[in-house]
């Protein structure tokens, strides 16, 4: 039977930032009932409370992902990942392991045959890429309604297979590899600030250095602007292309905006379907300048007869008063633009 999570993956756009939270939440939802199963399997009440205990802390995270899950759906243009397709990927790999966990759950009669296969499901939880995005997904306001912290679940399974499994060499390697695992992947996580299909700077190293640039612009009295360029039929470019040759074409825009702006400029890739260049004592002229030259730029990129469909977004001003926040305020107007870029029938370029 089909979870509520489960069902509501398939009525999402495949690839999109939705499904990819939506697939975070049925991951953790089948965790929570394969230790559930195994709870109902113990062979002693000690040990099914471990398991019920464990389930209990999925089911937070179960929470925190269908939270998430609820603000994306509000804010369709809300796409916080480099390349959602990818990410996906790999959840869905994670998933049909975890399935195959959960086939085996009563499979077993003795106590360590359950603590492996607890084991191989913890493995598969701290996975990088289940790692890493909750510190990807920026956008999406109020994320920290439901806590997520995994250290928590996974100091209880090791403290319960420390109690409970015979003080074996193997057993105490497993338990410092699985430890060793997840503070790799952690501090990966933490680590990453490209994007992986671009090496552009992504979005959360983006910002941190945009607000540190508009700190340096306040102090010196300059204006600054945000443009953001947005490929409206990136979705589109997926599902023409294999995500090889779909990347590939994304490369090839990127190398071709990217000479376009000055040495002194950021560039970054902000989300799925947008790039953004922060610039730095500019005037409005030359913000229509740049505009076309990117415009222009972009038409030559095309594939198969596959033509890359852009608008762009622009906004600029003095930096007064507190900096992160006005360069807050810049960011916003970009965006709003950029959307009325897209719905505008004669306008591909706002800039306000």
């Amino acid at each position: 039977m089909e979870s509520a999570a489960e069902k509501g993956v398939a009525d999402v756009r495949e690839g999109s930032i939705s499904e990819v939270v939506r697939t975070c939440w049925v991951i953790y939802q089948k965790a929570a009932d394969a230790y559930r199963v195994l709870a109902n399997n113990a062979m002693s009440d000690e040990i099914s409370h471990l398991w019920r205990s464990m389930a209990e802390g999925m089911n937070k995270h179960t929470l925190y992902w269908k939270k998430i899950s609820e603000r994306v759906e509000k804010d369709p243009t809300v796409e916080a990942l480099g390349n959602p397709h990818a990410v996906l990927d790999q959840l869905r790999d994670v998933e049909a392991k975890i399935d195959t966990i959960q086939e085996s759950c009563t499979a077993f009669r003795s106590v360590m045959d359950y603590f492996y296969l607890a084991y191989s499901l913890e493995v598969q939880l701290i996975h990088p890429v289940l790692c890493s995005l909750p510190e990807s997904i920026m956008s999406v306001p109020d994320r920290e309604v439901v806590k997520w912290d995994y250290q928590t679940n996974l100091k209880s399974f090791l403290a319960g297979m420390k109690k409970h499994c015979e003080p074996h060499y193997l057993h105490v390697a497993l338990m410092d590899s699985l430890e060793r695992m997840w503070g790799q992947n952690k501090r990966l996580a933490k680590q990453n600030s490209v994007d992986p299909v671009t090496g552009a700077y992504n979005r959360k190293s983006l910002l941190k250095i945009v607000s540190s640039y508009s700190s340096l612009a306040e102090r010196d009295g300059h204006n600054v602007a945000i443009i953001m360029i947005g490929v409206e039929n990136m979705d589109e470019l997926y599902r023409t292309f294999d995500m090889k040759t779909a990347d590939e074409v994304v490369q090839r825009f990127y190398n071709g905006i990217k000479p376009g702006i000055r040495v002194s400029d950021i560039i970054g890739r902000y989300d799925f379907s947008s790039f953004l260049i922060y610039l730095s004592k500019v005037h409005h002229q030359y913000l229509y300048e740049i505009a076309h030259r990117f415009s222009e730029s972009s038409q030559s990129i095309h594939k198969a007869g596959f033509i890359m469909s852009v608008h762009i977004g622009g906004s600029y001003g003095p930096i007064r008063g507190e900096a992160g926040q006005r360069i807050g305020y810049y960011l916003t107007r970009a965006r709003d633009c950029l959307m009325r870029a897209k719905l505008s029938r004669t306008q591909r370029i706002v800039i306000e």
